[in-house]
């Protein structure tokens, strides 16, 4: 009997164990079975001694042994016999089948492994049951603490947060559903090609925080392992993070960070969960390209802690990304840069091609670094789109931009889920469009229009796709459109000038672009990025190379703030030989601003080069 209800009770508990997960029970489930399982046990010896099962049928109370003479007990049959050595055997093997692999098999997670020993993890949002939705951000906070403390690990193949996000939204509207249900987290993970996932939740109140947090294999939706985390979130969030990550490496079978690495990486995080708060809804911000909001939420993570990498880095990338090109964006890629060590090493060559782009402008630095990541096995969008516009924009090599993009194209197609970030579609159909490569730029086109039909860009890159086919009626169409589209939003007339002027500037037709800029500037002269851009076409088909001087001019007095026009100024002055004075002005247009900084290197080395030869 006491073999039988051992047998019996550890299969209860094992099914317990991996029922209480997908059938939602409550945490305590699996505690309450056991502690009724010990009570029951003692009960059932004390039954099974006082009373017996009949042979012959019914339960009988055992009678005292000085009672019993053995001629008159009764035989037992071959049948009930049998019956009872059948049931012994079965419970014996269940016990078998599941004590095996935790015997046997020290690592649980050898089948989970790749051929390079990694074990790829997903880790998604936790839910929020405290019923305080003030306490959102922990959903996605959480998570992404473990990413970036996990991701350090030899042993685990972790998926970035943003990969885990677009999966997710695939997934959820694919079942129109907005919750995290165990179906959605299984999908999310296999699409990610994750052979295990984490999924939890967190209950209390911010200064007493309870957190479970589950282990599931993606191809069983089984259970693996589960543990919980009790802390005081709002003070001390770093420390019960710490504790949780830790105990999930330890489980895995991973050495302590310490041995891993050579810096500490707790500065990597802010010291204060209102600072991480912040950065969570800047990052959201950047990416629905509401670049000044995103400004606006990382100044207020970073100022809250002045340690914080991330908030620095991403703050450099929204100044860059949201257009506003000043001093600003230079300060914080420095003080990212000097915050380096404190980033994981999946983080850092990122941040030194951005260092290599804007302070060093080292261009062998800059393709050196983007070299060695579009050679990694990146599975992030944001990243891979940050690299192909830096092969556009910095190394003007638009074929391997195009090789970088495809790559974000074939995520999308893994994934079954167009990215929703419109600014990935109007770059990439623009340098389809500078390698003429126009069939494939309309099909891009269309796939950004379908998720913003209002996006400029992407109209305007429709024009350029007409123009190098030479189909004059499509474009004819696609310029009135453009025209009404200008009038119903509002906008003055030199606007739809001046983005017909960059249909013809997108399809690499300097020459035809000019009239639309000149009338455009024309139409309204506080117009700065036509008049720009009419310089800048002349320059480069060289021709009114003295209006250009003129207008440049005009533009740095008119315009003082508008660094465009000493750059614009210093390459005219050099086309008409006067290199003193370009050398001048082109030093001015350099520490002004250095969204030129490598064209105005290269050119001043040229101006140099011409007036040494002259002496």
């Amino acid at each position: 009997m006491i073999t039988v209800y051992a047998g019996a009770a550890f299969v209860i508990i094992e099914l317990i164990n991996n029922v209480t997960e997908p059938l939602r029970l409550p945490d305590w489930t699996p505690t309450l079975v056991i502690i009724l399982l010990l009570i029951g046990f003692p009960i059932a010896v004390i039954f099974s001694w006082v009373y017996d099962i009949h042979p012959e049928g019914g339960i009988v109370k055992t009678a005292p042994v000085d009672n019993v003479m053995h001629e008159n007990i009764l035989k037992s049959s071959n049948s009930w016999k049998i019956a009872s050595y059948i049931s012994f055997f079965v419970i014996v093997a269940m016990v078998c089948i599941l004590l095996y692999p935790k015997i046997f098999k020290p690592d649980s997670l050898r089948e989970l492994r790749d051929e390079e020993g990694m074990i790829s993890l997903a880790v998604l949002p936790f839910d929020n049951l405290t019923g305080d939705s003030s306490l959102y951000y922990w959903q996605n906070g959480i998570s992404e603490y473990l990413i970036n403390s996990l991701g350090n690990s030899d042993q685990l193949a972790v998926s970035s947060s943003q990969v885990v996000s677009d999966v997710l939204e695939s997934a959820r509207r694919e079942v129109n559903a907005a919750s995290l249900s165990p179906d959605i987290a299984r999908r999310t993970a296999s699409k990610i090609n994750a052979t295990t996932y984490i999924t939890g939740n967190f209950i209390g109140k911010e200064n007493n925080t309870s957190i479970m947090l589950n282990l599931v294999d993606t191809e069983d939706g089984e259970l693996i392992w589960s543990t919980r985390v009790n802390g005081d979130l709002g003070m001390d969030y770093q420390a019960v993070l710490d504790h949780l990550s830790d105990t999930v490496r330890n489980y895995m079978e991973i050495r302590a960070l310490e041995d891993k690495v050579e810096i500490d990486l707790t500065n990597a995080y802010p010291k204060s969960a209102k600072a991480y708060r912040f950065y969570i809804d800047g990052l959201n911000a950047i990416m629905s390209s509401q670049y000044e909001n995103a400004i606006e939420s990382l100044k207020e993570a970073y100022e809250i802690d002045t340690t914080f990498t991330f908030a620095a880095f991403y703050l450099a990338y929204a100044y860059n990304f949201g257009g506003l090109f000043h001093e600003d964006q230079e300060h914080w890629i420095r003080r990212a840069h000097q915050l380096k060590n404190n980033l994981p090493p999946v983080y850092r060559p990122w941040l030194e091609w951005w260092y290599a782009s804007f302070i060093t402008e080292d261009l062998d630095d800059v393709e050196r670094y983007c070299n060695m990541m579009y050679e990694a096995a990146l599975h992030s969008r944001l990243l891979l789109f940050d690299l192909a516009t830096t092969y556009d924009q910095f190394l003007k090599n638009h074929a391997k931009s195009i090789q970088t993009f495809k790559k974000i194209e074939a995520l999308n197609e893994l994934w079954e889920d167009d990215w929703r970030y419109d600014y990935y579609y109007s770059q990439y159909s623009v340098n389809l469009l500078y390698e003429e490569q126009t069939e494939e730029a309309l099909t891009i086109i269309e796939k950004g229009l379908e998720i913003n039909p209002d996006n400029e860009d992407l109209l305007i890159n429709t024009g350029g796709v007409y123009i190098i086919t030479g189909d004059t009626a499509a474009l004819n169409r696609t310029i009135e459109q453009y025209r009404s589209w200008v009038k119903e939003k509002g906008r003055k007339e030199a606007v739809g000038e001046y983005g017909i002027g960059l249909m013809y500037t997108r399809a690499s037709d300097s020459l035809n672009a000019i009239p639309h800029f000149r009338k455009s500037y024309e139409l309204d002269p506080e117009h700065f990025e036509s008049l720009s851009l009419l310089i800048q076409c002349q320059l480069y088909c060289n021709i009114n190379t003295e209006e250009c001087l003129r207008l440049a001019q005009s533009g740095y007095e008119q315009f003082p703030d508008i660094v465009d026009f000493p750059y614009e100024i210093g390459v005219s002055l050099y086309m008409l030989g006067r290199n003193e004075e370009a050398l001048s002005m082109l030093k001015i247009a350099y520490e002004e601003y250095y969204r030129y900084g490598i064209l105005i290197k290269e050119l001043t080395k040229e101006v140099e080069r011409t007036l040494a030869l002259q002496e």
